[in-house]
């Protein structure tokens, strides 16, 4: 698998989990009540995540396909994405246990 490849590959990735996690930061800046259940300093959590839109469209054009500096900042930031995407997991099916 070349570079091109898996950094396409990446990029969608992390676009694909800015789809599912922009709702949910748009409720939170809304209600003022987070999915993560801390209120508004989970967005700071999240923030990062929608930064990485840039970084991803910007792996998509052919000019920055080959960038190495641009693949390494998206691998640490879907390193983080899927970090973050299992602790909000972890907290809302625990909770849902909890309740239960």
């Amino acid at each position: 698998m070349n570079i091109t490849r898996t950094h396409k590959i990446i990029s969608y990735l992390l676009l694909t989990i800015n789809i599912i996690f922009f709702p949910l930061t748009l409720i939170t800046l809304i209600n003022g009540k987070s999915f993560l259940g801390y209120g508004f300093s989970a967005i700071s959590f999240v923030l990062p995540i929608h930064l990485l839109i840039i970084t991803s469209l910007l792996a998509l054009k052919i000019k920055y396909t080959n960038n190495k500096v641009l693949l390494t900042f998206n691998i640490i930031g879907l390193i983080y994405t899927l970090f973050i995407s299992i602790i909000y997991l972890i907290i809302y099916y625990g909770q849902e246990v909890c309740i239960s």
